[in-house]
């Protein structure tokens, strides 16, 4: 990517730009390498499963991501703003965000599984599918917080080779656990190279975090622990009000509408997958380099924003152009349940999202979070209260188009709340 023009930055100004586009390019590339493999991974899914069974698969990977993603990524969040700035503390900043993950995931993996098996009527009750559940929002959170570990340490450009060997043996695996006849072939599909993944590479991330700062680290900031800690609780409650709530709603489409619908709704969301992937690396490249920024952040947000859109435009046009091929290859019955609709309208979520996402990065950044938590708890509440009967009504469509809502109102917020915060210091 072509870095931006940008005057000469103070001494405690955000890495250079070109620095930031590279660690992002890594991440987007990472992201479309799964993005990629993982559309291999559904159209595998699609072919060998019947959508009824495929969408009771489709809603326990929902309620393992959900819990696993919301605490990986309020930690995760936490080790882009701190870690950069941490020094000498860098090791204790680490491993007291891995502990934080580990605690939280087992706590909330015991909930998803109760609820998994009070809630869904084809697994109701059952004691395997409470223990995958359960293991499957450890082993989920520990993959997801380390590639944000990873990124934070300065090795961003590992994480293609990760992700994409992950996503490769996901593809894999599907068939094999089919003609084996294993209950749930997708969810274990999924956990098992994420866990594979972990016990690889987390002795590097020790490694790597016990080791001298690099010289061209930041100025350190004082008690980061401390910091990092405090934190994780607000970043922590806007992922779960945010990312955390959108991942849940596979799940909560599959209780509303069923199973089929449920399946519909997961594979649109899939699909759609790759511009968010795109969006989210963009995001989380600016809060590392952002992070301990006096001046110049704000610039190189605008500048951020900018190409976002003009990447998810590109994309989601594309995407809404070729919905209609790629659910036939998925398995033509997707075609007359409104598959594409569905896609379309998810996309343009995707859009309408972008001016949020960049904000929020920001504000992560400047660890400035009430505004975040206050427009992330009215959105999400309203969202998630609106989706139940809207997804019974509508099914998938009327679930896409409560996201599509609700993503819109999340934009006019952080424009409004940018707007006032730079007329106020004008």
């Amino acid at each position: 990517m072509t870095p931006v023009s940008l005057p000469a930055p103070p001494r405690s100004a955000p890495s250079a730009p070109s620095q930031l586009y590279r660690d992002a390019a890594s991440l987007a590339s990472s992201s479309m390498i799964t993005a990629v493999l993982g559309a291999g991974f559904w159209i595998v899914c699609a072919r060998l499963i019947p959508p009824a069974r495929l969408g009771v698969q489709t809603a326990l990977l929902s309620i393992i991501a959900a819990p696993a993603i919301v605490v990986a990524s309020g930690v995760g969040d936490g080790f882009t703003a701190i870690v950069p700035v941490s020094g000498r503390q860098r090791n204790a900043v680490v491993a007291l965000g891995y502990r934080l993950v580990i605690f939280s995931s087992l706590a909330l993996g015991v909930m998803a599984a109760l609820v998994a098996t009070t809630v869904l009527a084809e697994v109701r009750g059952s004691l395997p599918v409470a223990l995958l559940v359960c293991f499957g929002v450890v082993a989920w959170s520990l993959f997801v917080v380390q590639d944000y570990a990873l990124t934070s340490l300065q090795r961003a450009h590992w994480l293609p080779f990760e992700n994409g060997a992950t996503s490769a043996l996901k593809v894999a695996l599907v068939p094999a656990a089919v003609v084996l006849g294993l209950g749930h072939p997708v969810v274990l599909a999924s956990l098992l190279p994420c866990t594979v993944a972990v016990a690889v590479l987390f002795p590097q991330v020790r490694r790597l975090a016990a080791g001298a700062p690099a010289a061209s680290d930041r100025a350190t900031i004082d008690g980061a622990p401390a910091e990092l800690k405090e934190l994780v609780k607000r970043t922590t409650a806007a992922i779960a009000m945010s990312l955390g709530a959108r991942t849940v709603t596979p799940f909560i489409v599959t209780a509303a509408a069923g199973p089929i619908q449920g399946a519909v709704f997961s594979l649109g969301l899939a699909i759609v997958q790759s511009l968010d992937f795109i969006v989210a690396a963009l995001g989380v490249s600016l809060v590392l380099h952002a992070s301990g920024a006096e001046g110049a952040d704000e610039r190189v947000a605008l500048a951020v924003f900018k190409r976002t859109v003009a990447v998810t435009v590109v994309g989601a046009a594309g995407l809404i152009a070729i919905a209609p091929s790629v659910l036939h290859l998925l398995n033509p019955s997707y075609e007359n349940l409104n598959g594409a609709r569905v896609i379309a309208i998810l996309a343009l979520g995707t859009v309408a999202a972008t001016g949020y996402v960049i904000w929020s990065s920001l504000q992560r950044a400047r660890r400035r979070m009430r505004a975040l938590l206050v427009l992330n708890a009215v959105v999400s509440t309203l969202g998630l209260a609106a989706m139940v009967p809207v997804a019974a009504r509508w099914g998938a469509v009327g679930a896409a188009s409560t996201i599509l809502a609700a993503q819109v109102f999340l934009s006019i917020g952080a424009a409004v709340h940018f707007r006032t915060g730079r007329v106020r210091t004008v």
